[in-house]
């Protein structure tokens, strides 16, 4: 047991623990004391309560409310309870919560409730439902990592029917769905001094995405946001981007792996500059995004001078893209920059130097992630001795002949080297010798091995893409199968987000893999224009030879 008398908390330290009815009696003695301190901060995070123990805490707890009232002390302001049920049965746990909630039921003076990590359930949470309702003062709700669903956000929409108005809301790692958004939703229209809200891997779509994102026009004092990790799609981004033009006091932006593309990503980024928030965290991570929104993104971070951690990391922008976005960065203007992320977007080896000598400008700059591009060996090592022990790992790059690129970066690629076997047109025209016909053939020549090269490249990615599609089509059909098998009874307490691919996921994969056969067709027929215009000139250069070379007698 750990107590600081000074701040009136009480906390069962000693790291996680199976707690049994006489351990607890034994730690919980100072809640009991007559003359024993007046502690309104209460946390048995970590301990997991059987139902002895749990029975053993309630009679703490009366204990401790009652000398509260009896002396009119303002009550117990912050409950952490959070992970009390790990490791037991469904119906301990719910005897546990009830026990609890009950002792806490009068405590109309709680401001701060954290239950996460007892994977509640609907049923769990309406067990606390003594503890969740009729508190009018309270501003903080964690519910992380409890496998709520559609009917327990209707119960705590039902429970609260838009009375209180939260500070802080944290649904990490739920099953809410769109649907469950939907129902949030209602609270959050409420909450108009909102600051932190988190529904990070909640399996929210596009309709559930809008619903937050409608609900948030609501507050005006949003400081951390984070929906990492669901499927809001190019409208729900931009549906969320309407009520992020009025978040001045925005902070933290975290919207990783929530399937923006460019059209979301540049309509996000765009209401962040008109904000005129102050961030210091940017999360664009692993959106699909191209070099076609990276402009957008340099002109927020160029303007974003507080930034102290950029990630772009998993997504397509490219060489030119990352470039675009590093050349927004300076000394002088993101004098506090301590993390930049750029791997897995394939980026040449010749960018990554590039960007490595201006982010070892940053003064602050701790970390700079660039693993998983196109990089050769040699080409690691120069960037090892360019940031020294500032680089981060660089063992998965891949060279381009491996493969592994996208079709939007491949065709980058081709321009790069289209650009390097420069054809001079004028020499047709203004020079008819034979050293610039000469000239003219080699780098036709040049073009078509070039071509060849491209080709082989292309036929390689439209394998892996076809083994990929393969492989989620056999994914998504054992994922049906499992979920026919999968009892009612048991869902609650074995489902979480990490136990089989959901439907979002499994959409979302299969909308990235049409992009990529969307663009590797556009490849193609870039390639074919090429093709047409490179025989073009070669036919241009025959005929400039038959009829208008004349060979001085």
């Amino acid at each position: 047991m750990a107590s600081d008398f000074g701040s009136r908390r009480f906390v069962l330290g000693g790291g996680r623990e199976m707690m049994d009815s006489m351990k607890t009696v034994e730690a919980l003695a100072p809640l009991r004391k007559d003359n024993g301190p007046l502690f309104t901060k209460i946390s048995f995070s970590g301990k997991s309560f059987n139902a002895d123990a749990g029975r053993a805490a309630e009679t703490a707890l009366n204990s401790l409310v009652m000398r509260l009232e009896s002396r009119g002390s303002a009550g117990i302001t912050e409950v952490d309870l959070a992970a009390i049920t790990d490791g037991q049965r469904d119906d301990v746990a719910l005897d546990v919560l009830m026990a609890l909630s009950k002792a806490l039921a009068s405590s109309r003076s709680i401001v701060h409730i954290d239950l996460g990590n007892n994977s509640l359930g609907e049923n769990g949470l309406m067990a606390c439902g003594k503890l969740l309702s009729d508190k009018p003062n309270l501003r903080r709700l964690y519910l992380n990592n409890n496998g709520l669903n559609e009917d327990a956000a209707r119960f705590l929409k039902q429970t609260y029917r838009g009375t209180l108005k939260f500070e802080i809301l944290h649904f990490q790692n739920n099953l809410l769905e769109s649907a469950g958004a939907v129902q949030l939703s209602h609270i959050l229209n409420a909450s108009t001094a909102l600051e932190e809200l988190v529904v990070s891997s909640c399996r929210i779509g596009r309709v559930g995405a809008m619903a937050l994102g409608q609900a948030l026009r609501s507050t005006k004092k949003l400081v951390y946001l984070d929906v990492s990790d669901n499927t809001f799609g190019e409208e729900g981004g931009e549906t969320l981007a309407v009520a992020l033009r009025d978040q001045t006091k925005l902070r933290v932006v975290n919207l990783r792996e929530t399937s923006l593309r460019d059209r979301g990503i540049s309509a996000v980024v765009d209401a962040l500059e008109a904000s005129s928030a102050v961030l210091e965290v940017l999360d664009l991570s692993a959106n699909e995004a191209t070099s076609k929104s990276c402009s957008a993104i340099a002109e927020c971070v160029r303007k974003s001078k507080k930034l102290r951690s950029l990630l772009l990391d998993e997504n397509a922008i490219g060489s030119r893209g990352a470039l675009a976005v590093v050349q927004a960065l300076s000394p002088d203007t993101h004098p506090d920059l301590e993390v930049v992320s750029l791997a897995a977007n394939g980026i040449s080896g010749a960018t990554a130097e590039d960007i490595c000598r201006i982010c070892m400008a940053l003064p602050k700059l701790t970390r700079l992630e660039l693993d998983a591009n196109r990089i050769d060996p040699k080409d690691v090592q120069i960037l090892v001795n360019l940031c020294g022990g500032r680089l981060g790992d660089m063992g998965d790059n891949f060279p381009r002949a491996d493969g592994e690129q996208s079709s939007t970066n491949t065709m980058s690629d081709v321009s790069s080297r289209l650009d390097n076997s420069k054809i001079s047109t004028t020499a047709i025209v203004a020079d008819n010798s034979e050293e610039s016909r000469d000239e003219l053939l080699n780098s036709a020549r040049s073009i078509k091995d070039e071509l060849l090269s491209v080709k082989q490249e292309l036929s390689s990615y439209s394998r892996i893409k076809a083994e990929e599609f393969s492989s989620l089509q056999q994914s998504r059909a054992e994922s049906e199968s499992s979920e026919q098998r999968r009892s009612a009874g048991s869902m609650r307490r074995s489902l979480n987000t990490r136990s089989m691919p959901s439907e979002p996921i499994i959409e979302k994969t299969m909308d990235t893999l049409s992009t990529g056969r969307s663009a590797f067709v556009a490849a193609i027929s870039n390639v074919l224009i090429i093709i047409f215009l490179v025989s073009l000139v070669v036919a241009i250069q025959l005929t400039s030879e038959n009829c208008f070379y004349i060979r001085p007698v």
